[in-house]
């Protein structure tokens, strides 16, 4: 190997003094032929880094299944005032502050009433996000009376307050908005189901009023106890829903009635349903 040569300036010595001469050598580290190490281990990690991820926005649509992979019809959400300290869960739209004329005219009152149905990522208040929202309004047909061939309008103390959504492959005259849910395709994975959490708020067009629902039908809970995850528990403010993709190819999602109470399944010859009960949050 080649020797790199140093000359060394000799100082004048006397001849009865001695002498001691002193050599400092600076060691600096050589990245000759290291290259390739330095592109590798520090310039590629650092332009990584600097790219923004690359993320599929590609969206695919789920559909409502019941136990047993069963076709689910229609989804009926339905709103349970407050009234003196209990429940009224046979709530009807006059209870809330409509009348005929409201349905007959079609006023915005009424049509300008909605159900929101915001979807979360976890049950902690303090670190979900938001992902989407659906908006079911409300809809009232003419029903036909016993010994008539003309349908009326119902009266708003005959028509409970709900909002439903149905398939309109099956029932034209459904509503559809809400009936399917439109997700992110990569992240739904055939092993592990997607988990949402619903809160619902209904928004009263004819009072003004916002008024929010929860899962429990306990009056008394207090809004420490509701506001706590609900992992472990019966769910008390949220509603989930687990979005799967099948060995078929196909996405669905169920709406999960272990971790709340107020789901139940409706299964018959004719039609299958789910009927979601939500109850309105005590303020006091």
């Amino acid at each position: 190997m080649d020797a790199k040569r140093y000359t060394i300036r000799k100082p004048i010595l006397s001849g009865t003094t001695a002498t001691t001469l002193n050599f400092f050598m600076e060691q600096n580290v050589d990245f000759a032929g290291q290259q390739e190490l330095i592109d590798r281990k520090f310039v590629d990690v650092e332009v990584a880094k600097s790219i923004n991820p690359t993320f599929d926005y590609e969206v695919t649509r789920c559909k409502p299944i019941l136990d047993n992979n069963v076709e689910c019809d229609s989804i009926i959400y339905t709103l349970n005032i407050l009234s003196s300290g209990t429940y009224n869960f046979d709530t009807r739209w006059s209870d809330v502050g409509f009348n005929f004329d409201d349905f007959r005219f079609s006023k915005n009152s009424f049509n300008k009433t909605f159900l929101r149905l915001d979807f979360y990522d976890n049950d902690i208040g303090t670190s979900q996000r938001l992902l989407f929202f659906n908006t079911l309004f409300p809809s009232i047909r003419p029903v036909a009376q016993e010994n008539s061939v003309i349908s009326e309008l119902p009266q708003p103390s005959q028509i409970q307050l709900s909002f439903g959504v149905g398939n309109i492959l099956k029932n034209p005259l459904a509503s559809s908005e809400g009936y399917f849910i439109y997700y992110f395709k990569d992240e739904i994975i055939p092993t592990v189901p997607k988990e949402l959490f619903m809160r619902a708020t209904l928004f009263n067009a004819k009072t003004g009023e916002i008024t929010g629902f929860m899962s429990s039908n306990d009056p008394t809970i207090n809004i420490d106890e509701l506001a706590k995850t609900n992992n472990g528990d019966t769910g008390k403010l949220y509603t989930k829903y687990l979005l799967t993709r099948e060995a078929d190819g196909g996405y669905y999602y169920k709406i999960d009635d272990t971790y709340s109470d107020n789901i139940t399944q409706n299964i018959s010859v004719n039609a299958s349903q789910y009927r979601v009960d939500l109850q309105q949050i005590s303020v006091s």
